[in-house]
């Protein structure tokens, strides 16, 4: 499963407690805004 369907999944609820699962969301978050922060320092856009 990739990390888009993971997470849409995780935010509906629709995962079990699984400690992957429990991991993996926070990690998502972080990358997310990481990949926020360098877009505002560089004014590009990222992936």
């Amino acid at each position: 499963m990739t990390s888009i369907e993971f997470f849409r999944l995780y935010q509906a609820g629709q995962t079990d407690d699984r400690m992957d699962y429990v991991e993996w969301a926070p990690l998502l978050r972080m990358r997310e805004n990481l990949l926020r922060r360098l877009q505002l320092l560089t004014g590009e856009s990222v992936a």
